[in-house]
């Protein structure tokens, strides 16, 4: 069962998440959809996602489903920045393909292995 701790807005201007248990096609096209309604997130949008111990259930035609939802999804903003802070292998392979396989000048998915670097990143 998936538990997303904390999904706010802070003043800074970051979205920030913070997931745990298991994550399935299911939770990413839920956050897909929130971010295509979302009419109160900036345009520029900078996002910090905390997705350690995070166990993601995904095969490759639900990555690839991901990607065409994100880049689709990313035309309403100007940029987003995503920074992705994981500790496991699989799940940074995960992340690594749809950074990858992304083929826009607005979506940068970013994948860290702690908070601070990655909090740096997504405030430059």
């Amino acid at each position: 069962m998936l538990n997303i701790e904390n999904i706010f807005y802070k003043e800074d201007g970051i979205l920030y998440l913070k997931t745990k248990g298991v994550i399935n096609i299911n939770y990413y096209l839920k956050y897909i959809d929130y971010l295509s309604i979302s009419d109160f997130l900036p345009r520029n949008l900078k996002i910090l996602e905390d997705s350690r111990d995070v166990t993601i259930n995904l095969n490759k035609i639900d990555l690839d489903l991901i990607i065409d939802k994100l880049e689709i999804v990313s035309y309403n903003y100007v940029s987003i920045r995503h920074a992705l802070v994981q500790n496991i292998p699989l799940n940074t392979a995960y992340g690594t393909y749809i950074s990858n396989k992304v083929n826009n000048n607005i979506y940068y998915l970013k994948l860290f292995s702690t908070v601070v670097t990655a909090t740096e990143w997504v405030r430059f």
